[in-house]
């Protein structure tokens, strides 16, 4: 849904904080049509938002940046996804560290 919009100046780290934990995923539930949703932002989508932010101009520094590493990205990914024969293997980002259980708080009755 969010390619059919035109890009805002948040849209490509969007793009990206949704495309990295995901696109393992993506690729091995879509496998066709996943590459041709990344060359789609690639081609073209990629343009839009690059239109975006020279109008914005100078101040763009995170959006210009957003944009590069979301392209950078997607290139990448392509590769890998050709590499790998279209299975992308899980991000470092998808390992998910062991984390504290919470405090027992049935002592605290009404307290907190």
């Amino acid at each position: 849904r969010i390619l059919n919009q035109k890009p805002r100046p948040i849209t490509a780290t969007l793009l990206l904080a949704f495309l990295k934990p995901t696109a393992h995923i993506l690729g091995a539930a879509y496998p066709k049509q996943f590459p041709k949703l990344l060359r789609f932002v690639q081609g073209s989508y990629l343009g839009q938002i690059g239109e975006m932010v020279k109008r914005l101009g100078d101040d763009a520094a995170e959006e210009r940046a957003g944009m590069r590493l979301l392209a950078d990205y997607i290139e990448t990914t392509l590769k890998e996804l050709r590499r790998y024969q279209g299975k992308l293997p899980p991000p470092e980002e998808a390992d998910m560290p062991a984390i504290k259980e919470p405090d027992n708080t049935d002592d605290a009755k009404d307290d907190w």
